[in-house]
């Protein structure tokens, strides 16, 4: 799937148990699942929070969203996995902004 899940969890289904993200899964999977995760990483509530709000959000809401440093540093980790799993070149536009943030 190439939309990744960030509601419930990708693997069994649950909702409410402490959990990693996993591109190679498909979003999150959770401490009883993640036995064969080797791209998992922990998220904090806060992260997790914002991701349900960009994923279920209008566009024009996103522009007054802010985050704190912690969360953006999660969500560019997040977004870099994903970007790594499905995306099979890299963008020189993209390598340009890297460099200046």
């Amino acid at each position: 799937t190439l939309a990744a899940n960030f509601g419930r969890f990708a693997t069994c289904g649950s909702t409410d148990r402490p959990a990693v993200f996993s591109a190679a899964k498909g979003g999150l999977v959770c401490d009883e699942c993640n036995g064969d995760v080797i791209d998992g990483i922990v998220l904090d509530n806060s992260t997790l929070y914002s991701m349900q709000y960009i994923e279920s959000s209008k566009i024009e809401k996103l522009y007054t969203f802010t985050v704190t440093d912690k969360v953006m540093e999660q969500l560019r980790k997040v977004m870099k996995r994903l970007t790594e799993r499905y995306v099979d070149k890299s963008f020189k536009s993209l390598e340009i902004l890297e460099t200046l943030l």
